[in-house]
């Protein structure tokens, strides 16, 4: 028995820490707006709220990776933690960025929740959540 729980938190923690890696492209993806990328890290279902209350759907958050509005100096995540359940994971933590959207600068802290979902071997982000911090 110990064994099998042995093997099962192995798998686990490389659950955790691909998933860790695909959120950490994801950053990427997002701070050099690149669209191609983004296109293969979330899933046709993909639905994103953001602190607005804008809600987008995959077509619409690669357009606007495509379109150069958005341009950061600065961003990336803190405080992150992964859990895992099967073929979902869920990751949250912090993001915090500094840049300009269509010319008007902007700085915030935001906490955010996302949803991946292993589909043949590939983790995936179906879902976001983002929420401003308040000073």
């Amino acid at each position: 028995m110990q064994c099998r729980s042995r093997t099962a938190s192995k798998a686990s923690y490389a659950d955790e820490q691909q998933v860790l890696h695909v959120s950490q492209a994801y950053d990427s993806v997002t701070l050099r707006q690149d669209a191609v990328a983004g296109d293969r890290l979330l899933a046709d279902e993909y639905i994103s709220t953001l602190p607005e209350g804008y809600v987008l759907n995959k077509a619409q958050a690669l357009a606007g990776l495509r379109s150069g509005n958005l341009r950061f100096t600065t961003g990336g995540s803190h405080d992150v933690r992964v859990k895992v359940y099967g073929q979902t994971a869920v990751v949250t933590g912090r993001w915090t960025e500094q840049g300009t959207y269509r010319g008007k600068p902007f700085n915030d802290n935001e906490r955010f929740t996302t949803v991946f979902v292993r589909r043949r071997g590939r983790w995936q982000i179906v879902a976001e959540h983002l929420s401003k911090i308040n000073p």
